[in-house]
């Protein structure tokens, strides 16, 4: 029962017992499938918190998204030190319309793609004609006129957001790459894929921990970094999981371990048998030669026996 209601307050609204799950005297538990029901019709969210892993963040800009089941339950100061980021590039800065149009060339995993620019287009006539052939191609890119020039942008955001861009017809190409997001959850430092940042999964404390960042760069230098605290707890069937996988763990589970003590305490006691089987050969192989030598021992007094019994029955014949 401990892994339903251990860090969990009897008393609190994410308590397993309000809802239906209670321990007996006899150590079973119990499921009460009307008062659980109820429960799920008054308050579907905080039941689902329940029994479900969930994490409390304070700042608005982090989510919670998961966690290793073999996370800590406590409460964790997240720090950024840089905001995730699109891929972005602005080209075509100047007068519109263009005195000499170029064509741009855009490619993206391997596929190239090029837009013609026309003499009297401005810069959201490219911007509109370079998304009708992202849309064509299925790139994930956005193009908008801004800063006086055309924008690229990815959807995605993170370092394996990507894409080369040609402004001079083919001339020079340069990559554009977006950044992930870097950090600390509870001072252990995180891994950024995008957006979401991630404690290692081999961390003893909260492997796995992970939220999502929705900062920009500028929130980040305004906060010096620092975006609250995520408050983690496993939850009901979290808990019975990590119970579960901790006793059947290979290496080290509960009943790995009690399946090798137990098979250590019959090796010990198989030992000592058979050492006490070798003792016990040995003193039966003692004896037998003890018995062996008593039994010529005693052969030879009957044979000196019969021989006195003789003489002496000579020696009363001859008187």
């Amino acid at each position: 029962m401990q892994a339903i209601s251990a860090g969990v307050d009897s008393g609190n609204e994410y308590s397993a017992g309000l809802y239906g799950v209670s321990l007996t005297r006899e150590g079973t538990i119990t499921f009460d499938r009307s008062k659980f029901l109820e429960a799920i019709s008054d308050d579907h969210a905080n039941v689902a918190s329940t029994f479900s892993q969930r994490g409390v963040t304070t700042d608005p800009t982090v989510q919670f998204v998961s966690a290793n089941h073999e996370a800590q339950s406590g409460t964790y100061a997240v720090v950024v030190t840089q905001a995730a980021a699109q891929a972005t590039e602005v080209g075509l800065i100047g007068t519109w319309p263009i005195t000499t149009p170029p064509t741009v060339h855009l490619r993206v995993g391997g596929v190239e793609v090029t837009f013609t620019i026309g003499a009297s287009d401005t810069a959201q006539d490219v911007a509109d004609g370079l998304n009708s052939i992202f849309a064509a191609n299925d790139f994930d890119l956005v193009a908008t006129a801004e800063s006086g020039g055309v924008a690229l942008r990815t959807i995605a955001f993170g370092s394996d957001a990507t894409f080369d861009v040609s402004w001079d017809s083919g001339g020079n190409w340069g990559t554009v790459t977006g950044a992930d997001v870097a950090g600390t959850i509870g001072g252990i430092a995180a891994t950024g894929t995008g957006k979401t940042l991630s404690v290692a999964q081999d961390d003893t404390t909260i492997p796995g921990l992970s939220v999502e960042v929705n900062a920009t760069a500028a929130q980040v230098t305004a906060q010096g970094g620092a975006f609250g605290t995520i408050t983690y707890a496993p939850g009901v069937a979290q808990r019975l999981t990590s119970v579960v996988d901790s006793a059947i763990d290979f290496v080290d589970g509960y009943l790995t371990s009690a399946t090798t003590s137990t098979q250590a305490r019959i090796d010990d006691l198989q030992e000592q048998i058979d050492n006490w089987d070798r003792v016990l050969a040995q003193r039966e192989q003692r004896l037998r030669l003890q018995f062996a030598t008593l039994e010529t021992t005693l052969g030879a007094l009957r044979s000196q026996s019969s021989w006195l019994s003789s003489q002496i029955a000579g020696l009363g014949s001859v008187a």
